[in-house]
């Protein structure tokens, strides 16, 4: 499944948010790309405006972002977060007064997705910022709309110079796929700048999970665990009527992840924005569901 067709990359900016946490003798690559910014801004009648804020721990950072998610629930912000730190692969991100997992990250960005309206866009310059995608998971909502990032440890000009391309573009066209493209002009040395959407997000880990989880073989010792559950509670239902009861179903699993994931329940609309998403995952279960 194509999740690039299934999905326009339907997303609304009007704010650049720089959270910066870099040590006081590096170079600040932030502070830069704010004035840089703002120079970009200042002849412009754009509704986009910039902010850089430093931070020194990660309790300053979640602090940062709750306060977006207040602006973005009452005045209708809708930014782009964009982090300037040191990052681990395995890890997270490296501030001055301590660090934060991936998960973290994704944990106190989610209210934020949320207010915004499920337009939030995540721009990691750090050393494996991409790796924050670590920190998803189906059984929470999704942490941002789409995540941007290096996949190796690049050298801060490398980043700033892609970045400073890529809100350029966005600042004088508000055009996603046309700022990427324009970031990605010219190849790196080593590793790449990477894109990843919830779109896919959901279906990499929906197939992990109908992979593993979901797999006949657990849905069959998960039919015996609940058909033994029920004879001692006096339940009639057979293990084989158990079995042919989850097969049925398996193909509604989708559908409470993807509640879950894309918030539906707080943004409605969202069924119809990412139901062609949807209706391809059920496909996909149906066509590997056993008879």
């Amino acid at each position: 499944m194509d999740t690039d067709k299934a999905s326009a990359h339907t997303f609304r900016v009007n704010h650049i948010a720089i959270i910066e946490s870099l040590p006081p003798r590096e170079f600040q690559t932030g502070r830069e790309l704010a004035g840089y910014l703002d120079g970009q801004l200042a002849d412009l009648q754009t509704p986009i405006s910039v902010s850089h804020v430093d931070v020194a721990t990660p309790s300053e950072f979640r602090s940062v972002i709750a306060n977006l998610a207040t602006q973005a629930d009452r005045e209708g912000l809708r930014p782009i977060v964009h982090i300037e730190a040191h990052g681990e692969d395995d890890f997270g991100l490296h501030f001055r007064g301590g660090k934060i997992h991936w998960r973290e990250i994704c944990d106190a960005l989610i209210p934020l997705n949320r207010a915004s309206g499920f337009n939030l866009l995540l721009s990691v310059s750090a050393c494996f910022g991409v790796s924050c995608i670590s920190g998803v998971s189906l059984r929470r909502g999704a942490p941002c709309y789409a995540l941007l990032g290096p996949s190796k440890d690049l050298s801060p000009s490398d980043l700033l110079n892609r970045f400073r391309s890529f809100y350029r573009e966005i600042i004088h066209s508000q055009d996603l796929d046309l700022a990427l493209a324009t970031m990605n002009k010219d190849k790196l040395e080593r590793g790449q700048m990477v894109f990843v959407s919830a779109e896919g997000w959901f279906e990499e880990l929906m197939l992990e999970y109908l992979t593993n989880a979901a797999h006949p073989k657990e849905l069959k010792a998960a039919a015996m665990r609940i058909f033994r559950k029920s004879r001692s509670e006096g339940t009639t239902l057979t293990l084989g009527e158990t079995k042919r009861q989850l097969v049925k179903n398996r193909p509604q699993i989708a559908q409470g992840y993807f509640a879950e994931f894309f918030m539906v329940n707080h943004i409605p609309e969202n069924a119809q924005r990412f139901g062609v998403l949807l209706r391809a995952m059920e496909t996909t279960i149906k066509k590997t569901t056993p008879c």
